[in-house]
């Protein structure tokens, strides 16, 4: 498959509105990227908030079914970060599932890229 004809599902936080057009800068050969927004609280997100907003994730993304992405990107990292390894890997699972096609998220690749630069000793700054 060509890259330039690669659909892509961004599903994000309603709030977020710069991770769609910084992957487009970022990744100008990327096709088509579809962006859904997650219904949040209208404040920080926290553990005990992780399993509604997971269903709602996946209620969110059912809509775009028809549309048939390629790759669902999953751009919440405070969810990911939140539920740890083990429950970022989960949602990934789970909207991969739902879509039927391979999914990533942020905080798992934030990882791999920094096991790939053998960073060992990172420093983390966030808003």
């Amino acid at each position: 498959m060509n890259i330039q004809t690669l659909t892509a599902l961004l599903v994000v936080p309603a709030t977020n509105t710069t991770m769609k057009p910084e992957l487009a800068a970022h990744w100008p050969e990327l096709g088509e990227i579809l962006r859904v927004g997650i219904p949040r609280p209208p404040r920080p997100i926290v553990v005990q908030d992780l399993p509604a907003y997971r269903a709602a994730t996946l209620a969110a993304v059912q809509p775009f079914m028809e549309a048939r992405p390629d790759i669902v990107l999953y751009g919440c990292t405070t969810a990911g970060f939140l539920a740890g390894p083990a429950g970022d890997r989960q949602m990934c699972d789970a909207l991969a599932d739902a879509v039927g096609v391979p999914a990533v998220t942020t905080a798992y690749s934030m990882v791999e890229a920094l096991r790939h630069a053998q960073v060992r000793r990172p420093a983390v700054v966030t808003p």
